[in-house]
């Protein structure tokens, strides 16, 4: 995989075995699967307890700028314990494979800018899900502290 154009996707550890079975879900299917009991609610991100907050509910959020990789996960921690740091709390980070950037369901930085300014740094959007085989199986460790 290429370090330039590399895109992250940041969920908290317990989403991981869904993950690597299933690939990333968009946040419309994990709703989906939540209210049918088939996934745990442990497995939302920053809309833990708001499980209809997505700004982007067809689309999987990724980032392309790997400063924002930790800043993802501390949003994720907030949602989870009200602070941004926690030594309990850990996300996982996956790189995605740069080629999604050629599939025509990709939104890059420009585009997701435009459609919706709130938006963070680097953010691009995937609709639908990503496939397991554009996540590469190393994964690493996010942590907030």
């Amino acid at each position: 995989m290429e370090i330039e154009n590399q895109l992250y996707y940041v969920a908290p550890r317990e989403s991981m075995e869904s993950i690597l079975e299933n690939g990333i879900l968009t946040p419309e299917q994990v709703r989906k699967l939540i209210l049918e009991k088939k996934l745990p609610e442990m497995v939302l991100g920053v809309s833990f307890k708001k499980i209809d907050s997505s700004n982007f509910p067809e689309f999987v959020s990724l980032t392309s700028n790997q400063d924002m990789v930790k800043r993802v996960a501390e949003q994720i921690c907030f949602a989870r314990t009200g602070k941004y740091c926690d030594s309990n709390f850990m996300a996982v980070g996956y790189i995605i494979d740069s080629s999604i950037r050629l599939k025509p369901e990709f939104r890059n930085e420009i585009k997701t800018q435009e459609m919706n300014d709130n938006c963070y740094n680097g953010e691009c959007l995937f609709k639908g899900n990503i496939e397991k085989s554009l996540i590469s199986p190393r994964c690493f460790a996010v942590r907030t502290i």
